[in-house]
């Protein structure tokens, strides 16, 4: 190969370089801008969920205040007795059923156990 051949494929590579750096630069940055994307993103997220929890809270205030039952804090201790109250009944009623259908599970098992030694 001549010289000027050999200037000419040296200024081909020295060009293909630049463009490689060009390139390797571009995908550091878009890379860069991703990372920042991603951080806004999450930030974004944090700042809803904190929006929403406010909210749900001033939803939960209207209703509270809107509610013709409720009274003041003084009245609070009585609704919490009254609540507990009402949790309990829940919980008997709740234990009852359990224990008939504990007994029925525990007929239908004599039921199948008889059954089983008749055959």
């Amino acid at each position: 190969m001549s010289r000027p051949q050999l200037e000419q494929e040296l200024h081909h590579i020295q060009q293909l370089n630049a463009t490689a750096d060009l390139l390797l630069t571009t995908a550091r940055t878009a890379r860069e801008n991703i990372l920042l994307l991603k951080g806004a993103s999450v930030a974004t997220s944090a700042l809803i969920d904190d929006w929403i929890r406010i909210l749900s809270q001033s939803l939960f205030t209207q209703m509270v205040l809107r509610d013709p039952h409720w009274k003041d804090d003084d009245d609070d201790g009585g609704a919490a007795a009254s609540r507990a109250t009402e949790l309990e009944a829940e919980l008997r009623a709740i234990e009852a059923e359990n224990d008939r259908l504990e007994s029925q599970l525990h007929s239908l098992q004599m039921s199948e156990d008889q059954l089983k030694r008749r055959t």
